[in-house]
């Protein structure tokens, strides 16, 4: 079981094999972020076995150069990214179901991802990456993703 009050999953993590040895990792904040980011937490195991081979912990404000978005911030970053409800009126028609704006995650504004490049593995192995973020109340839920090494 999760803490409800970490945040949630970090949005759209994906890896890619730079060469035969090293592989970007690239994901976004979490849409629930649930107070202000502390760190990021991305492993590394084998798909077979499940060993973990390389865990690294990214400090957010070093990455993120202290913009990080507050879970307080939600109305402001809203307020800059979505059509306000007289523009929201306009768009939609009575067919239509009207789009709330609460409904719509202070995250999904952020555009800026968060990448790190994992090196000296081995080539032609699967590997698992598991990106999580964590708050104050502790680590959130971790999204993973697995990339197979090209041959050398």
């Amino acid at each position: 079981m999760f803490n409800l009050t970490a945040p949630g999953l970090v949005s759209n993590l994906t890896a890619f094999a730079e060469d035969h040895t090293s592989v970007l990792v690239k994901w976004f904040l979490p849409v629930r972020i649930n107070g202000l980011i502390t760190k990021f937490a991305v492993k590394v195991k084998h798909a077979r076995t499940g060993q973990i081979v390389r865990t690294l912990e990214l400090n957010a404000e070093d990455i993120m150069n202290g913009a990080l978005p507050h879970c307080n911030d939600a109305a402001d970053i809203l307020s800059r990214g979505t059509p306000s409800p007289s523009e929201s009126s306009q768009l939609t028609s009575a067919v239509l179901p009207t789009v709330t704006l609460s409904a719509v995650p202070p995250a999904s504004i952020w555009s800026v991802p968060i990448s790190v490049k994992i090196d000296e593995l081995r080539p032609y192995t699967p590997y698992v990456f598991e990106v999580s973020a964590f708050t104050s109340d502790g680590e959130g839920q971790i999204a993973s993703t697995m990339v197979r090494m090209p041959e050398a």
